[in-house]
């Protein structure tokens, strides 16, 4: 958005004042974890920014749903690294369905 003033007076309206510009911050956006490969016993997931938001992004958090037996673990913590949009998920069980959310 883009703004800007003049004043008015009983001698006539002033000049215009430089326009200001403002960008109004939202709620940043991802695309959807994809599978990198896969192992027996683990994952790799990448993901990446749709949009900013109008602010910096200061990092990632990676969630984890065992859709087997339920039950949703942030997996991976990186609120202050904004860099990294991977993750390698270990230790899961063989036959099990696991859904990942960023």
């Amino acid at each position: 958005m883009q703004y800007r003033v003049r004043a008015i007076s009983s001698r006539g309206n002033g000049a215009f004042s430089i326009r200001a510009t403002f960008v109004l911050a939202s709620r940043p956006t991802t695309t959807v974890p994809v599978k990198v490969y896969s192992t027996k016993n683990s994952v790799s997931v990448s993901w990446a920014l749709v949009s900013d938001g109008g602010s910096p992004v200061l990092g990632y958090l990676l969630y984890q749903l065992n859709v087997t037996t339920g039950g949703e673990y942030l997996v991976y913590n990186g609120s202050s690294i904004p860099t990294i949009t991977s993750f390698n998920s270990s230790g899961l069980l063989p036959g099990h369905f696991y859904q990942f959310r960023v």
